[in-house]
């Protein structure tokens, strides 16, 4: 009879445990008058409202739920006015306290169960207490500078202020490698670059430079790891790489995507996001051209069923509009179409014998492409002195 009781006890307890929210946050905001609070996060370039609860009885606001929360930043949003402070969250702290006050939230609040919200804070405290006097060497340096006096001494001070928080972020980093702040700061750490760069001449010097950093762009970022797609930095930190790093031609901008998506796992959240936003971007820019990144993208990651979350329909038109560009990407040889001279005689477009063809398609009722049009007549005329 005990061992049945002792049965029906352990399996009433075990029940009540899987009951239990996978995550539960509670914030108190001192001097916060409104009833409501929001959860929210950033994902990708944007930020979302993941969660709204109201106070309760012992004045705290708690978040909580059945399903663990993807791991990044994540944001307390105060209403009416969406102040926020930020916190962490990741998949082995799920449940914690932390206590703030208005108005400097994000100053000292006090952090129960979570050790990594603790190590933020603490590291954006000792940075508040560099603050004012980095404030005050950049005002003496302007100073000195707007007088045409000597900085040196200044710029000594500067250059041993910021050794001195480097060398804070290093030791941090490496006492806690696996914590989402340390990946935070590794991410916003200078790339420790070589102290000069091969070439005779500064053009040289500055070619070396860039090709340096392309190869080194990512070095302090993990992209196997999905907890940074829910953070403000690494959007445009990729978008930089992609939009300023590279030379801006479709063959080029094509190679570093994928690079970027290379280092990502074809199975993981940040691949998919990442994928989906390259094929939005260049199926919808405007710069000619680029139609070209976009039929890459297509013939080497959706026709290949590198995006299985893809419905049927779906990648069908998407096939079908790369199928339609690549006959017309700039650098392809041009459809053989059937044209009418003025006097009504045809001519196939690969009939006509020229060292150069100029195919002008152009809307009668459009008034640029008149402007345009005679532009590009007085060009062939110039071409055809030239000849």
């Amino acid at each position: 009879m005990n061992r049945i009781g002792t049965l029906i006890f352990f399996l009433f307890f075990t029940s009540i445990s899987f009951a239990q929210d996978a995550h539960q946050i509670k914030v108190k905001i001192e001097n916060f008058e409104q009833k409501e609070l929001y959860l929210g996060y950033f994902y990708g370039d944007k930020q979302y409202i993941k969660d709204t609860t109201q106070v309760g009885q012992d004045g705290y606001f708690t978040f909580s739920g059945k399903d663990t929360l993807p791991s990044g930043i994540y944001l307390i949003v105060l209403p009416p006015d969406n102040n926020y402070f930020q916190l962490l969250i990741n998949e082995n702290e799920q449940k914690f306290t932390i206590e703030t006050a208005l108005p400097n939230l994000s100053e000292n609040p006090k952090i129960k169960g979570s050790p990594d919200n603790q190590l933020l804070y603490d590291y954006l405290a000792f940075l508040a207490k560099k603050r004012p006097q980095s404030d005050e060497l950049n005002k003496a340096f302007k100073e000195l500078k707007d007088k045409g006096e000597d900085t040196q001494k200044i710029v000594e001070q500067i250059e041993k202020l910021n050794v001195e928080v480097l060398d804070f972020q290093k030791a941090l980093v490496k006492k806690y490698p696996k914590s989402l702040t340390a990946a935070i700061i590794r991410a916003n750490m200078p790339l420790d670059e070589p102290a000069s760069f091969p070439g005779e001449v500064e053009q040289d010097q500055q070619i070396a430079r860039w090709r340096w950093n392309l190869l080194h762009y990512f070095d302090n970022y993990n992209l196997q790891d999905d907890k940074l797609l829910r953070t403000p930095f690494l959007f445009p930190h990729i978008n930089n790489y992609t939009d300023k790093m590279v030379i801006q031609h479709p063959d080029t901008i094509g190679l570093a995507i994928d690079r970027v998506l290379g280092a990502m796992s074809p199975k993981s959240e940040m691949f998919k996001f990442y994928l989906i936003h390259f094929l939005n971007k260049y199926a919808q820019s405007n710069i000619v051209g680029m139609d070209g990144v976009y039929v890459h993208l297509v013939d080497k990651y959706y026709a290949k069923g590198l995006a299985p979350w893809t419905e049927e329909e779906q990648l069908a038109k998407i096939m079908d509009n790369a199928e339609k560009l690549k006959p017309i990407l700039i650098g392809k040889v041009a459809p053989n179409v059937l044209m009418q001279l003025r006097d009504k005689e045809e001519v196939w477009l690969h009939d006509v014998k020229a060292p150069y063809t100029i195919i002008l398609v152009w809307d009668p009722d459009c008034g640029h492409c008149k402007n345009l049009c005679q532009m590009s007549k007085s060009s062939m005329m110039n071409l055809k002195i030239k000849e």
